[in-house]
C-alpha cells in the first residue's frame, strides 16, 4: 500500500486516510469474504509518512456471520497505525436499537469548518461542515 503527499498534514499523513487505509486493509483479507465492516476501532502508534505502507493482518475469529480482524500499518519495520475491525453477513438484522437523530439543518444550509491551523493539502479533498445537536 503507498500513501501519496496530498494527504500530508503537520506532522504526517492525515489520520482519516491513514483510518481508510486500515479499512481497505481489514476488507482485503481472503477469509472475510462475504462479510461486510461493521465497525473498526483504530490506534495511532506513529506518524505515517509518504510512501510505501506494509501491512499485516490476522483474522482472530471467522464464524458465520460475524468476523474479528487485526490490522497494522508498518514503515521502516516500526508500527504506526493498527485497528481491530469487526465485520458481519452483509443483511443481517442488527442487535442494536436504532436510534433517531432530531431534525437538523440541511448540509447545503451549513458554513464550511475553516480550521484554526490553516489550509492543508488534502484539504481540497473533503468538505467538513459542523452542527451542533
Amino acid at each position: 500500500m503507498i500513501v501519496g503527499a496530498d494527504w500530508c498534514g503537520k506532522e504526517g499523513i492525515f489520520g482519516g486516510k491513514v483510518i481508510a487505509c486500515l479499512a481497505e486493509a481489514v476488507s482485503t483479507v481472503p477469509e472475510i469474504d462475504g462479510l461486510a465492516l461493521a465497525s473498526l476501532s483504530a490506534e495511532f502508534s506513529g506518524a505515517v509518512r509518504q510512501g510505501e505502507l506494509e501491512v499485516e493482518t490476522e483474522v482472530l475469529h471467522r464464524g458465520r456471520s460475524t468476523a474479528t480482524v487485526r490490522t497494522r500499518l508498518m514503515q521502516s519495520r516500526r508500527p504506526r497505525a493498527s485497528a481491530v475491525a469487526k465485520l458481519v453477513a452483509a443483511g443481517e438484522r442488527s442487535l442494536v436499537a436504532p436510534s433517531r437523530l432530531r431534525h437538523s439543518v440541511a448540509p447545503d444550509d451549513l458554513t464550511d469548518f475553516v480550521a484554526p491551523w490553516g489550509d492543508l493539502d488534502y484539504d481540497p479533498k473533503f468538505r467538513i461542515r459542523v452542527f451542533y445537536q
